[in-house]
Parts: C-alpha cells; structure tokens; sequence
C-alpha cells in the first residue's frame, strides 16, 4: 500500500469515533466546525484501511495547589553531648507546641541533621525541630522532619564576662541585688 492510498483522519476519543472519518483539510477539526464536536479533543492520525486507530492518550497535569505546610509538633533543642563516636547527638528538648510538657532528653542519629548543618553541632548548640505536612504544586502529601541549628555567633568568655560586669554594676548602680563582692 503506497502512502497516497493512506487517508489522513480526525480520531476523536469518546463516542464520537466513528463520526470523525473527515479527511483533514487544514489541520483543524470539521466537526468542530460543524459544531458537532465542541469540547471533545482531537487528533490527526494517519489511518491505514482495515486497521483502526486510535490517538495517544493524553495525560493533563493536575491541577495547580499552592505549596503550603502544616505543622504537627516543634521543639526547641540544646545539644548535650556528642555520643557513640559522633554517629548520635544527645539534647533536651523543649517543646514549644504544646508548652506545659515537661522537657525531654532524647538521642538523635546524626543522619537526621542536615549536612550543612553537621558542623554546627556542638554541646550546647541550639536548634530547631519540626515534623509537619508539606503539601506540594500538584497536591502531593509529603512528612518531613526538619532539624535546623541556630546561627547566631556564640560570645566568648570574655565577652560573657564582660556583660556580667557591666550588669551587676548597673545593678549596683540602681540598688538591685547583691554586688559581686557580696556573693
């Protein structure tokens, strides 16, 4: 069968199949332009005789949903020690859904810190963790357990020291308190 004896048709889905045996003139849907077909999507396809075709199936994206989390619980941290050769962390843990729980020692693998943050942990570090749902573009349900350590730069001994001086003299300087020579 030589390609002149090929017919080039509208395949439309659904029930109206059969209807769509119009030869393609222009690229667009006699149907259509009939206003036989209004919604129904179309698709030029090369028929062969004695063989049906049908056109690719089209998968639409889903719907757009806007990226959005819900929070389940989230702590406050303070690294304690480093433990079992640096794979572990052990902290106390304050938590700041649900107040009134009392604080809790626990042990985290040092898998669950991300990279990035691995060199921050230190004794007496201070972090953040949040276990939520994140909802992505497409609706798609998503846990997560994130671990973020604090930034902020730690002041030195002297520098503390220096506070506590100028604190107790203001202090003195008011007449709260004790002075630090009567401690």
């Amino acid at each position: 069968m030589s390609f002149d004896e090929r017919e080039a048709l509208i395949m439309p889905r659904g029930e109206l199949a059969g209807r769509a045996e119009e030869k393609v003139a222009t690229g667009t849907n006699p149907l259509s332009e009939k206003g036989l077909l209004e919604s129904v999507p179309c698709t030029p396809v090369l028929a062969v005789p004695g063989h049906e075709v049908s056109p690719p199936k089209v998968l639409l994206p889903p719907p757009h949903f806007p990226r959005r989390a819900e929070l389940l619980q989230e702590w406050d941290g303070r690294v304690l020690a480093i433990a079992n050769g640096g794979k572990e962390l052990v902290a106390l843990l304050r938590d700041l859904t649900v107040p009134s729980n009392p604080e809790e020692e626990i042990t985290l693998d040092m898998m669950e810190v991300s990279e990035g943050d691995r060199p921050l942990v230190l004794k007496g570090a201070l972090f953040y963790w949040t276990i939520g749902y994140e909802y992505g573009p497409g609706g798609q349900l998503t846990r997560f357990s994130r671990i973020r350590f604090r930034r902020i730069p730690s002041l030195s001994r002297r520098e503390l020291d220096a506070a506590r001086q100028e604190g107790e003299r203001l202090a003195a300087l008011f007449g709260y308190g004790a002075s630090a020579g009567d401690k």
